[in-house]
């Protein structure tokens, strides 16, 4: 399963909007939903408050791979 269903499914099982998830995370509903489609990849920082949001770890949304070896989330240069 790609990150972007993870999302989505990890956010309804909770019952929540995405509007929600934008609110707890400290972002714009239009900024969360680019997270969810694929077209935005959040920096560690970000991914970890989404993560806590959803009430799931980081490796659960945003590894691809049983054995997390192919991370989805973006450097910081910061």
């Amino acid at each position: 399963m790609n990150k972007r269903n993870r999302l989505i499914e990890r956010r309804k099982q909770l019952g929540l909007l995405q509007k929600d998830v934008a609110e707890a995370i400290g972002c714009t509903t239009s900024a969360y939903g680019m997270y969810e489609t694929g077209a935005r990849t959040p920096e560690l920082n970000t991914a970890k408050a989404i993560a806590d949001a959803l009430q799931t770890t980081v490796d659960d949304i945003f590894f691809d791979d049983e054995n997390n070896n192919t991370c989805d989330l973006e450097s910081s240069t910061a």
